[in-house]
């Protein structure tokens, strides 16, 4: 079973990378983690991408829906 964790992420650099690392001590168990921008206008998308050179099974996608916590959501589920 792999579990997906979606991560809907606006103007969160300051706090994403230790949320992440945490996650990441944290879980023992397969997953993934799917960040999505949430039209972010800091340095969000380039925290994510160090992120994603750290570990394999993390994801950035941009949400397209229009900006908002339930589109980011709506995105994030549906990424593939």
């Amino acid at each position: 079973m792999l579990l997906t964790i979606v991560i809907p992420a606006r103007n969160e650099e300051k706090c994403l990378l230790v949320t992440i690392r945490e996650l990441e001590q944290a879980l023992r168990m397969s997953h993934r983690v799917i960040v999505v921008d949430d039209y972010s206008s800091d340095r969000t998308v380039d925290v994510v991408k160090e992120l994603v050179v750290e570990y394999n099974n993390i994801e950035l996608t941009k949400n397209d829906l229009g900006p908002g916590f339930t589109n980011a959501i709506k995105k994030g589920f549906f990424s593939d």
